[in-house]
């Protein structure tokens, strides 16, 4: 059985997701990924550096502390569920026989 045949009639598909994707404007994966992990990571900045005027005594009100405290948290929160949910997705795809 050749392949060929097979996977000639597979490009043209994946070349056709990805000019709808460019074409609809969406951003990948890896994109839509890495731009969640960096707002993530700047709203643990803020809450850091909220908590940090605190401390030394700035013009920060506490309650507005502990909501960019709570904020950071459940983000980190929730990307740590969508990682877990990712790494089970690729175990399960990994023990499919063929």
């Amino acid at each position: 059985m050749k392949l060929n045949p097979v996977m000639t009639q597979l490009m043209p598909l994946n070349e056709l997701t990805q000019q709808t994707q460019a074409a609809a404007g969406a951003p990948s994966f890896g994109e839509m990924l890495s731009s969640q992990l960096e707002k993530v990571a700047e709203s643990q900045g803020k809450a850091d550096l909220m908590t940090q005027q605190l401390v030394s005594g700035g013009s920060v009100e506490l309650h507005e502390v502990l909501i960019a405290t709570q904020e950071a948290k459940l983000m980190l929160e929730m990307t740590m569920q969508v990682r877990n949910k990712v790494v089970e997705a690729y175990k399960e795809m990994m023990s499919m026989q063929i």
